[in-house]
């Protein structure tokens, strides 16, 4: 039977590469499977005054503040939030796990040997709060403090920002005073380069002295910034698709759906955060024979003969420098060679195994479940739209 035509509004800056990446994902949903017609607007609280008599079936949108979030529930129409700004939004939520992406920014440091750490975040948004959360919460599990510097800056444009123009004191303060060296997060890109950007003009060095990681891996920023912005993939594709599931099921009368949050991507290592706090040569000339022989399926063994020490003293190096042994930094560096290929290549399971230096699709898959929070056909879904 067909399906009725709806009208539905996206609320999206177009201007932010996330929000690209969500429509194509709506886009890629709802030109198979409904008969949408559909308008696009800026996120501001007056946006319904733009449409004309043109009214709405259904929004997917960033909700941002309380004032879209109220012209919304003014509406009383059926709505999907991708932003995750508001702890209780007046909509269904699809998003990313905000906690996992601050957890993964925390093991990305550690496995550095950074001992030192910050967050650069906003102190009114909700998505800042859970990255926070996840980042202090995984360092506290391993004995380490954060210094938590957070910020009202919800400019829509990286020029707009007042850190960017130099405007914010406090929070330049802030990251002048950090100690050195220290594995700073920020909550996302512009953030990120508006830290780079006041560590350059205070002379400090990025990232001998403070390395930066950021969320939303936006190219033309990170490229932008100097040195160029480390910054961890969002899954926005796979968000919007089911951002645009969710609403075409609510719009067929099914009951709202529990949130959904999608755990993050790799962390896309650039100059900003190209660095390892580690001083003893023989741990840092094993993980980079680890690293470079991932494929092999390397024993403790290997790298022993490698590095030419005794087991015992290497594990004791390794404990001292990054807080775990050698089999995990294998582990570790099995599970990001795996994350890689599942999102870059339509490689079958068993010939990722292959390639990580992993016996089999099912030892993988058991593998990757405890490092990731999903299998690897979960995982690739997410990032292989």
């Amino acid at each position: 039977m067909r399906r009725p035509t709806r009208n539905i509004l996206l609320l999206y800056d177009t201007r932010s590469h996330i929000a690209r990446q969500v429509l194509r994902g709506i886009y890629s949903y709802a030109s198979q499977k409904t008969a949408w017609h559909w308008r696009a607007s800026d996120p501001e609280p007056d946006f319904i005054k733009y449409l004309g008599p043109w009214r709405p079936d259904g929004i997917i949108a960033t909700i941002g503040d309380e004032m879209i979030a109220n012209t919304i529930r003014r509406l009383g129409i059926p709505a999907v939030d991708t932003a995750n700004c508001l702890k209780d939004p007046p909509a269904a939520q699809v998003g990313v796990d905000d906690q996992r992406v601050g957890a993964d920014a925390a093991e990305y440091f550690m496995e550095r040997g950074f001992k030192r750490f910050a967050y650069l975040g906003l102190c009114n948004g909700w998505f800042s709060e859970g990255r926070q959360r996840g980042f202090v919460s995984r360092l506290k599990r391993e004995g380490f403090d954060c210094r938590c510097i957070l910020t009202t800056d919800q400019a829509k444009t990286v020029e707009q920002s007042p850190i960017w123009a130099g405007g914010n004191e406090e929070v330049i303060r802030e990251l002048r005073q950090l100690p050195r060296p220290t594995g700073l997060f920020a909550s996302h890109d512009q953030l990120g380069l508006a830290a780079a950007l006041q560590c350059h003009d205070a002379r400090i060095a990025v990232p001998e002295s403070i390395s930066i990681l950021a969320v939303d891996n936006d190219e033309t920023l990170c490229t932008l910034s100097q040195p160029p912005l480390s910054s961890i993939v969002q899954p926005a594709e796979r968000i919007g698709v089911e951002a645009a599931r969710t609403l075409d099921h609510i719009l067929r009368g099914y009951t709202r759906p529990a949130p959904q949050f999608f755990p993050p991507g790799e962390a896309v290592t650039r100059r900003s955060s190209d660095i390892r706090a580690i001083r003893d040569q023989d741990v840092l000339d094993a993980i980079a024979f680890i690293n470079k022989n991932v494929p092999r399926g390397l024993s403790v063994a290997d790298v022993v003969d490698e590095v030419l020490i005794s087991r015992r003293r290497l594990e004791q190096k390794f404990i001292k420098a990054l807080g775990y042994g050698p089999h995990e930094q294998i582990r570790r560096s099995q599970v990001l060679q795996a994350r890689r290929l599942l999102a870059t290549t339509e490689l079958p399971t068993p010939v990722v195994a292959n390639n990580c230096g992993i016996p089999n699709a099912q030892r993988l898959s058991l593998i990757f479940r405890s490092y990731t929070g999903c299998t690897p056909l979960e995982y690739r879904r997410l990032f292989s739209i």
